[in-house]
């Protein structure tokens, strides 16, 4: 039989995705300002097609933007409130959620620090744990493996034995993590100059390439390593 829990369990996304958010957003807006202003000024007379390429430039960048503004809003509005009878997942445009005498199913995701996906009639539930600190996260899988009947329960062994094999030297990987961010963007920067002066399209496409690597190493060393304990305590 589900254990019962007295105190809901009130959890909000890491403080850190707030921080991302905003130097994204900051950083996107910079660089795309100053695409469009270069292209459309052409001042140099480098672009050929000096409209469409600032135009090209602004929704590139643009998209990018968004994307930092709704990290930015997720991290304000997104909250998992798990009792022992319901789940409630509330997000930036929509809110879910169950009862838990509804939940059909149940699977256990591994990839890539784990997540579990709640299925119930005619919706579902995903939560994604690298969303919470280290401390929260054990807590509330804890509690989730507690209050769902475990005939539910789909690979629930092969979680555990990831989340065993989870590394415990987290600041090696920043590290890494770091240095390729760094050399991914002065990468992008030297492609991205190098067709500014008319060496060709496959180095705006090298410098794009790499531009958008930079920025998922960015959120890697974000989201896939654990935030230290000043931040729970923040």
């Amino acid at each position: 039989m589900p254990q019962e829990f007295t105190n809901p369990l009130q959890l909000r996304v890491r403080k850190s995705y707030l921080i991302l958010g905003v130097v994204c957003a900051i950083g996107f807006a910079a660089i795309g300002t100053w695409s469009v202003v270069v292209a459309a000024s052409n001042i140099d007379g480098s672009f050929p097609h000096p409209i469409p390429m600032a135009v090209f430039s602004g929704i590139f960048w643009g998209a990018w933007f968004l994307l930092s503004l709704y990290i930015i809003a997720a991290s304000r509005r997104e909250k998992l409130t798990v009792t022992s009878h319901s789940i409630t997942q509330e997000g930036v445009f929509r809110s879910r959620t169950t009862a838990m005498s509804d939940v059909t199913s149940v699977k256990w995701r591994t990839w890539p620090v784990g997540g579990i996906v709640i299925r119930y009639p005619h919706s579902r539930i995903k939560i994604h744990f690298d969303n919470f600190l280290t401390n929260e996260r054990k807590e509330l899988i804890s509690r989730l493996r507690e209050l769902i009947s475990e005939d539910c329960q789909d690979n629930w062994d092969v979680f555990i034995s990831s989340q065993q094999a989870i590394p415990t030297h987290p600041q090696k990987s920043r590290s890494s993590g770091i240095l390729c961010m760094g050399l991914f963007f002065t990468a992008a920067a030297v492609s991205v100059y190098c067709w500014h002066i008319r060496f060709g399209l496959p180095f705006l496409a090298v410098g794009v390439a790499c531009g958008l690597a930079g920025v998922w190493y960015l959120l890697r060393i974000i989201r896939f390593v654990p935030d230290s304990d000043s931040e729970s305590t923040a």
